[in-house]
């Protein structure tokens, strides 16, 4: 699995590599906590955007944007799919 992961970030581009890593060590981290990756993936969700709204409300956006940033991940892996393995290989 390793080398099939490592191929497909060779082979991505650039932008994608964020994505393809959040990907990836949400399904390491599901496995360690013994959670389902849907769960996960939910909580991390929820819990960027709450972090944002209190970033913003002190107006520091750089770490809003970066809370936000983790929320769209987060959302991006839960439509394709919480419990398979697409876009991983």
């Amino acid at each position: 699995m390793t080398t099939q992961i490592l191929c497909v970030i060779q082979n991505c581009q650039r932008s994608q590599i964020p994505s393809l890593r959040f990907i990836c060590q949400s399904h390491v981290i599901a496995q360690a906590a013994n959670l389902e990756r849907q769960r996960l993936l939910q909580w991390t969700l929820a819990y960027a955007g709450l972090s944002a709204s209190w970033f913003l409300e002190e107006d520091d956006h750089q770490n809003a944007d970066l809370d936000l940033f983790i929320a769209e991940l987060a959302l991006q892996a839960l439509s394709m799919g919480a419990n398979n393995h697409e876009g991983i290989y």
